[in-house]
């Protein structure tokens, strides 16, 4: 159930050019249609992915990110199209990678995972 967004905040060292501060919106996936397979999102699911959308309208966000699974990019997608933007796939197995290129952007990203990925990121950003 995604009734949480949390946001972390992290001021990388100021380089010779400054990054804006990153913020992050964390997110679980909506409300999925069963336990076995690459389910889609429920009709409730469907409509919370919309709510988030709606809730990040007004954050300039420079990327939504996704793991590779149809839940995560159907709860990342509204938000994108919203923000004209693509939704980029990590590997939640080796999250270095997505940390690496969010600091480097620096700026406001939405990243979407699962139950048991979402804790180490936020663990992992500050």
């Amino acid at each position: 159930m995604l009734a949480l967004i949390l946001a972390c905040t992290k001021s990388p060292p100021q380089p010779a050019a400054a990054v804006e501060p990153l913020t992050v919106y964390v997110v679980r996936h909506a409300e999925k249609a069963g336990d076995r397979g690459d389910v889609p999102l429920t009709e409730a699911g469907e409509a919370r992915a919309q709510a988030l959308a709606a809730r990040l309208a007004d954050v300039p966000l420079r990327g939504v990110h996704s793991t590779d699974t149809l839940r995560t990019r159907s709860t990342a997608a509204p938000t994108a199209a919203a923000h004209g933007l693509e939704v980029h796939l990590y590997d939640p197995r080796a999250p270095e990678g997505l940390l690496a290129s969010l600091e480097a952007a620096g700026g406001a990203h939405l990243v979407v995972g699962h139950s048991n990925t979402v804790p180490d990121l936020v663990v992992r950003l500050g």
